[in-house]
């Protein structure tokens, strides 16, 4: 079993939200299946509530809310929904508080979960206030304690980001219509484009170039925030689960992203789609790139780090252009990420690009003219160059003329 919890301050709003007719089977002549309370509606058990409550005004959130769930199939009778929902108020301290229980049918026609819900008060019928600290850890041991008493099974929770919930007004639509809903196109398109990992730069390429379209949100100048738009219809990250937001994405779904190629990333997102299914041809056209085992500063090592070096002074211009690199001293102007770090010295016309873990991956070149000559390297790794290789194309598609005038 599960057991849910949640506090507010408002009484009528919770036992309307409970007694709802549309989470009641049709017919279904008296819905509170137990109660110590008189009211017959919302608004009568409402006010039975605030008349206890106004005993003790120094208690804000006076309404307690317990939503049980069984296994997917388990089912029990009203008679021990009853019995479960009292022993619950004993084990969590409310057995001398009003409350009321109501069973809810909307989850057991969507996923043949039974689930009920138990409505009771902060303050008992002393006027004393239930202690509710580390209820969410209790519960859990409430959890088992109750299934073995009562006999049910272990409810297999997934985990939170592999959680795909329909609304009950979009489940309602999925049955009239009994095809599938832009949502669920859009979950399974997400699910075909993060598979591989891949970073946030690509898979927006990848979105855009199948006809999603992509909104990012910033905060403080930095983006934390995205939105997918389908068939007409948008949908924040948030609210397709929560690998789906633009820090789950990070989080749960391996989607490499940098601070630094924000500037890079809305560029990208302005992109046509024909112009994505483009960068996303040539990633699946090119070579994987492989680095030979070469000494320091060799002439394989140097042509390597050329390419990484100029790549990375497009994107640490893309970011001066907006605003986004620091100046350590005068003159000096510092670019850091996750991974690398990246500064220009105006005085001395020198770049270079170090990482910032402990592999030691540092190159540096000199400006001459509108030419950018590498002088030293060393460190450079496999999926260094892989990662500036996808970079690549996603700059050029979107780069600036001439970066060094621009410094």
């Amino acid at each position: 079993m599960n057991i849910n919890y949640s506090k507010g301050a408002n009484p009528y709003g919770l036992t309307s939200y409970v007694l709802s007719p549309e989470k009641q089977e049709q017919g279904q002549a008296e819905p509170i299946l137990a109660t110590n309370m008189v009211g017959l509606n919302a608004e009568e058990l409402a006010e039975e509530f605030r008349f206890v409550h106004d005993y003790n005004p120094r208690v804000k959130k006076t309404m307690v809310h317990y939503s049980v769930s069984l296994s997917p199939q388990e089912h029990k009778s009203p008679e021990e929904i009853s019995a479960i929902s009292n022993a619950v108020l004993e084990r969590t301290g409310h057995q001398d508080c009003q409350y009321f229980v109501v069973e809810h049918h909307d989850r057991q026609a969507r996923h043949q979960v039974q689930h009920w819900h138990i409505v009771t008060s902060a303050v008992d019928m002393h006027a004393k206030w239930v202690d509710d600290a580390f209820i969410k850890i209790r519960l859990k041991h409430l959890e088992r304690e109750l299934e073995e008493t009562f006999g049910l099974e272990q409810t297999k929770v997934r985990a939170k980001p592999e959680r795909y919930n329909l609304t009950t007004g979009e489940y309602r639509l999925k049955e009239r219509t009994g095809g599938e809903l832009t949502k669920e196109k859009l979950w399974r398109s997400l699910q075909t484009h993060t598979a591989d990992q891949p970073s946030m730069l690509m898979l927006v390429t990848r979105l855009k170039a199948a006809d999603i379209s992509v909104r990012l949100y910033a905060r403080d100048g930095q983006i934390d925030g995205i939105s997918y738009g389908m068939e007409g219809i948008a949908f924040p990250g948030y609210k397709l689960g929560a690998a789906y937001s633009f820090k789950g994405l990070q989080r749960h779904l391996g989607i490499d992203h940098a601070p630094e190629q924000d500037e890079l990333l809305r560029r990208v997102n302005l992109l046509t789609a024909q112009q994505c299914r483009q960068l996303v041809k040539q990633s699946k056209d090119r070579d994987s790139a492989v680095i030979p085992q070469v000494e320091e500063n060799s002439t394989v090592q140097l042509e390597l780090a050329q390419d990484m070096l100029a790549i990375a002074l497009q994107v640490f211009t893309i970011n001066h252009q907006a605003g986004r690199t620091q100046e350590t001293e005068a003159g000096v102007w510092r670019l850091s990420g996750k991974r690398y770090a990246s500064s220009y010295d105006s005085a001395a016309r020198e770049f270079s690009l170090t990482s910032l873990d402990d592999r030691g991956l540092r190159i540096q070149g000199q400006v001459e003219g509108e030419a950018l000559r590498v002088t030293a390297a060393q460190h450079i790794q496999e999926h260094d160059l892989a990662a500036f290789e996808e970079m690549r194309r996603i700059v050029d598609m979107v780069s600036v003329q001439s970066p060094l005038q621009e410094l």
